[in-house]
């Protein structure tokens, strides 16, 4: 692979003299591991992968996102339906787990490709979706070519960049797919994968919680940064916030989820208005009753918009489906927390607590009032424009026709 932080992109290889004067065999093996953890990262993909087109999708090909959003996913496998088995680790800080994810749906190509904003001028977006471009699906370069244009290698496909962003998913899809897929089918897996991301979401405010907990511990035991890793990091900081429970910038960056929030109400969106689709066209024969019940819990007033629903809904909903443990704040299920997002009462700010970040009322705990926010969760969710982007995927899919 290359080397991610050589300036004239070295490559690493079994050939590097770097870890000669350590043991050979597994101690050998640890040192060069830790390395490689410490600097690869999805900045380095795009020279080591190239684009492929929509034929050649198949089991590891990465799915790449902007750099702004840095982040990956590899294909496992492909359903009949043309939906893919994602893995990935989307890891939040050193406390993350090493266990591997799953999502059963591609993800949002709007995020895939959202423009890169210019690092010397931040009013300016630079487009990510066009040809050439390192975001969206990659396949893993022939060592002979890992130092050439991407362009010479065989197979290199720019069709993914020429369809346009919007038809994207519905075309990768389409491309692998044996059968077709029921609009039942669709509604259970995005509500799965929502489900998924939730939970995963409980993982991510636990990391953070885990981190000021430590970092605590070590301030209140008067520890020096060459006794703790996270004095260290504090102390490194010179613009850090006085108050020593807030984060500073880069741990802020760490563990503030706004971007794990947006594909969170995209997954739930765009389910809502699956169901809207089949409900409308073909009615409740169109769905397993079974599910139907769960759809109906999650989305009681279909008949009306996300926003109207979520203004309406009294969250009393009693649902086993997606019921979770929230470690202070006890079971909330995918229905109620759905009403909450919808409703915009939670927050993607990691000085908050539990109760603050899942849309309980706020304790002494929570410190997004008090702590820098550094403008990285300021964002809205228009959920009339979301909507509204998700009712124009339904009418391009193959549901549609």
């Amino acid at each position: 692979m290359t080397n991610p932080v050589s300036p004239n992109g070295a490559l690493i290889t079994n050939q590097i003299k770097r870890y000669d004067k350590t043991e050979d065999g597994v101690p050998r093996l640890k040192v060069f591991l830790n390395w490689i953890y410490d600097i690869v990262s999805t900045h380095g993909l795009p020279r080591d992968t190239y684009s492929v087109g929509f034929k050649d999708i198949a089991s590891g090909t990465i799915i790449l996102t902007s750099q702004k959003n840095h982040h990956s996913w590899t294909i496992r496998d492909i359903s009949k339906t043309g939906n893919p088995t994602l893995i990935f680790n989307s890891t939040v800080g050193r406390e993350s787990s090493l266990i591997v994810q799953e999502r059963q749906s591609w993800p949002n190509p709007y995020w895939i490709f959202e423009p890169e904003v210019d690092k010397d001028d931040e009013t300016k977006q630079i487009p990510i979706y066009l040809p050439g471009s390192y975001a969206g699906f990659r396949y893993w370069r022939p060592v002979e070519f890992l130092k050439q244009s991407e362009k010479l290698i065989p197979g290199y496909d720019e069709e993914q960049h020429l369809v346009g962003v919007g038809k994207w998913k519905t075309m990768a899809q389409q491309s692998l797919a044996k059968v077709p897929e029921t609009v039942d089918q669709v509604v259970i897996r995005l509500l799965k994968d929502a489900c998924s991301d939730f939970k995963q979401r409980v993982d991510a405010v636990t990391e953070a919680e885990e981190f000021k907990k430590k970092l605590a511990a070590d301030l209140a035991a008067g520890k020096t940064a060459e006794e703790s890793e996270y004095i260290s990091e504090l102390l490194a900081d010179s613009n850090r916030p006085s108050d020593n429970r807030c984060m500073t910038y880069k741990s802020f960056d760490q563990f503030s989820t706004p971007s794990r929030d947006k594909r969170l109400i995209d997954s739930i969106i765009l389910a809502r208005a699956y169901f809207s689709y089949g409900m409308k066209r073909y009615g409740v024969r169109a769905f397993a009753p079974s599910n139907l019940v769960i759809y109906k819990s999650m989305f009681p007033l279909i008949d009306r918009s996300a926003r109207e629903e979520a203004e309406a809904d009294q969250n009393n909903v009693r649902s086993n489906f997606c019921n979770l443990n929230i470690p202070e704040v006890g079971f909330l299920n995918l229905a109620r927390y759905k009403r909450r997002v919808f409703s915009n009462q939670f927050t993607s700010n990691p000085n908050d607590s539990y109760t603050g970040r899942f849309g309980y009322p706020k304790t002494n705990k929570d410190l997004a009032e008090t702590c820098p926010a550094y403008d990285l969760t300021k964002k809205s969710y228009d959920l009339n424009q979301i909507e509204e982007d998700m009712a124009k995927e339904v009418l391009t899919s193959s549901v549609a026709h």
